[in-house]
Parts: structure tokens; C-alpha cells; sequence
């Protein structure tokens, strides 16, 4: 991998120095991230097969439901890489359609794909800020989903701004967007309890800078809210919150 990175630095180096059509930078691109996904594809496939393959015989049913998703995930992943070029289009309407269908396709690792495209230098003007642009609208959009009125959809916005798979819970941007969002729904204590728990399971790198914000809005919530039923947690994922949010080292 590391000699396919150098290769692509390159590459990438002379299109510059050629003037070549962006279309070449693509299938240069094409050609890292396909192998990198068809990896991906077959990894996670691999270890539901080996699951399956150990299932006790009333669990069968189950399994094949595993399987059936998986398969599923590897035709959204084909959809992302079909879109992928689209990105770099010169329409910009098609490369905003490219950004949110990838997004729509497979949001997890779709959104981390675009991440990390945010981060590279092969993504530069007007591409760039597409892509900053469809990254920031989703992050939004789950948050402000922390407080739909459907669990349903509180759990599926939680489960993917805490997925390993999803660039969320390394986003910085993502901590302005929880205070933020929270403070508007001061008296909706199910929501703010899920704002808890989610600041509770992203990655420390991005909570532990941020520990005095985040603690301040704590004991705002806290403070709001002084009677909440017993039947949601609400201080007690707070005050859990805190403890797994540790001070910085002095």
C-alpha cells in the first residue's frame, strides 16, 4: 500500500506538471481506492461467512440475514466508486449529485471516502468545498436527528456519528455541532441525554480539547432540567459523560 501512495504521488505530480485532464487524475485515483475497496468488501464478507459457518442450526435464519446485508454493502460500495469521477466533474449540479448519492449509497464509508478526500490535496477549489460542503450538511443533519421524535431514527443518527466506519467521531467540526444543537433543545431531555451519550462515545482526541465547553453545557442541562423521570437516565449519562471525558494532563 505504501508503494501504491508513492506511485500515486508521482503520478499525480507529473499530471500537474503536463496540464493533463482531470479525468486522468480520476483514474489514478480509480485505481488506489478500487483495490482498497474490493479489500474492504471482501474482509467484511469474509468474517460474516466465517460467522455463519459456526452458527448453531436455529440461528441459520439470522445469518442468512447477515449475509444478504453484506452483500448489500458491497453493491453500495461498487455505487460509490461509480460516482467517484463524478466528483470531479466541471457541472457542478453533478458533482453536488455525485457527493450525495455516495453519501446516500453507503453513508458510513461513503462519508468516510469523502473525509478523506476533504483532506487530500487531489481535491482542490471547487471540488474541495463540494465535498466540505455534502460532509457538513450530513454531520448537521444526524445531530440535529439526536432529537427526531422517532427512536428509530434518535438510534440510527447515534449508531452513525459513533461508527468507526464513519468519519464522525474524529470530527472536530463535530463538538460545535453537539453544543450548538443542544442548546436549542434545552427542554427535550431524551435528546439531550442521547447529545450525552454520543459526546460519551466519540473519540477522545476530539472531546478531551474541548472537555471545558463540554462540561459547561453539562451543567447547563443539568441545571434546565432538574425533574426529569426517572425512566430517562438523563444525569446519570451526564455525570458518565464526564468521568469518560478526562482532563487534560497538566
Amino acid at each position: 500500500m505504501e508503494e501504491r501512495v508513492r506511485q500515486l504521488e508521482a503520478d499525480v505530480a507529473e499530471l500537474k506538471r503536463k496540464r493533463r485532464d482531470v479525468w486522468d487524475v480520476v483514474q489514478i485515483i480509480g485505481t488506489l481506492l478500487l483495490p482498497v475497496a474490493i479489500a474492504f468488501a471482501g474482509y467484511y464478507y469474509s468474517l460474516s461467512m466465517k460467522a455463519a459457518e459456526i452458527a448453531s442450526a436455529d440461528r441459520h435464519a439470522t445469518a442468512d440475514q447477515e449475509v444478504a446485508r453484506i452483500n448489500s454493502r458491497v453493491g453500495q460500495a461498487g455505487l460509490v466508486l461509480q460516482y467517484l469521477p463524478e466528483l470531479f466533474n466541471s457541472d457542478p449540479k453533478r458533482r453536488d449529485i455525485a457527493a450525495r448519492t455516495i453519501q446516500k449509497a453507503l453513508p458510513d464509508f461513503g462519508s468516510s471516502i469523502l473525509y478523506s478526500l476533504s483532506e487530500s490535496p487531489l481535491a482542490e477549489g471547487d471540488v474541495k468545498q463540494v465535498v466540505i460542503t455534502a460532509l457538513d450538511q450530513r454531520r448537521a443533519a444526524l445531530v440535529e436527528s439526536l432529537f427526531a421524535p422517532s427512536g428509530g431514527q434518535r438510534n440510527d443518527a447515534y449508531q452513525e456519528l459513533t461508527s468507526h466506519e464513519a468519519p464522525w467521531r474524529k470530527d472536530p467540526k463535530l463538538i460545535n455541532d453537539l453544543l450548538n444543537v443542544a442548546r436549542k433543545h434545552m427542554d427535550d431531555p431524551t435528546g439531550l441525554r442521547n447529545v450525552a451519550v454520543t459526546f460519551r462515545d466519540v473519540s477522545r482526541d476530539i472531546t478531551q480539547p474541548r472537555r471545558g465547553d463540554i462540561v459547561t453545557l453539562a451543567d447547563e442541562i443539568l441545571q434546565k432540567n432538574p425533574n426529569v423521570s426517572s425512566k430517562i437516565d438523563l444525569k446519570e449519562q451526564i455525570e458518565a459523560m464526564k468521568k469518560w471525558i478526562p482532563e487534560a494532563a497538566k
